[in-house]
């Protein structure tokens, strides 16, 4: 009985020992830093805008790491979620950074690019890509020499401009016209009809409602009685 209480001892603290030599807490159970993480994440091209029907500004990466170390020779499929693009590429092998690259070229359209990087079997992420509008000037520009023009809104086929006054307009002209616009047949502005408000010196802001009925502008400076909100009906002007 003394024999066998004694190996059981000895037992438990060769047990003890070795759990401490290997880095083990006082229970027993073996600690350290967790293992590094391999993960696929974006590096750089997210959330650009470019031209519909040509290549993005910069190239879509992503960036497979194992902690702080590329891992290199790594497959990246890529794919258009959204948007009608193409890109230079299916699939990229990493680089010995750990870094996969392709072009994408936009969609025809206005709108969102959505193209999605798979590393297969571990983790995927997507990129947005937003195709924004041009405007190409046909004509205009100088065609109101005694105001400075402030605010404009666009609204079905016609423009709405307001004015303001200034030392390099004839003397003592107020901002106080709403100018409005029509396009003639080559894309040009022409004058359809202006609205003259009387003692104000700046109309600065100008808007018509979403649904076309109303026509509304604010004016500033000029005699107190008349600086304020201006609102016209637009179905019967």
């Amino acid at each position: 009985m003394t024999t066998t209480r004694f190996r059981r001892a000895a037992l438990l603290v060769i047990a003890t020992v070795g759990a401490a030599a290997c880095g083990g807490d006082k229970g027993g159970n073996v600690t350290g830093p967790p293992p590094a993480q391999k993960q696929l994440s974006k590096a750089s091209g997210d959330n650009q805008q470019g031209t519909p029907g040509s290549a993005a500004p910069a190239a879509l990466t992503v960036s497979i790491r194992d902690g702080a170390a590329g891992i290199a020779g790594e497959p990246v499929a890529w794919r258009v979620l959204l948007g009608g693009g193409q890109l230079s590429d299916d699939t990229v092998f990493t680089d010995a950074d750990g870094a996969a690259s392709v072009t994408l070229t936009l969609g025809g359209s206005v709108g969102g690019n959505i193209v999605r990087a798979v590393w297969p079997g571990h983790d995927s992420t997507t990129f947005h890509v937003t195709g924004t509008g041009s405007f190409t000037v046909t004509g205009g520009g100088n065609n109101v020499p005694e105001r400075y023009t402030s605010d404009l809104w666009l609204t079905d086929g016609y423009a709405y401009t307001g004015t303001w006054g200034g030392a390099l307009r004839p003397p003592g002209t107020p901002g106080n016209a709403v100018k409005i616009w029509r396009l003639d047949g080559n894309g040009a502005p022409v004058l359809a009809d202006s609205i003259i408000t009387p003692n104000i010196a700046t109309v600065s802001d100008i808007q018509v409602s979403d649904d076309g009925k109303w026509l509304a502008y604010t004016t500033e400076y000029g005699s107190t009685g008349a600086r304020g909100l201006y609102v016209y009906e637009l179905v019967t002007p």
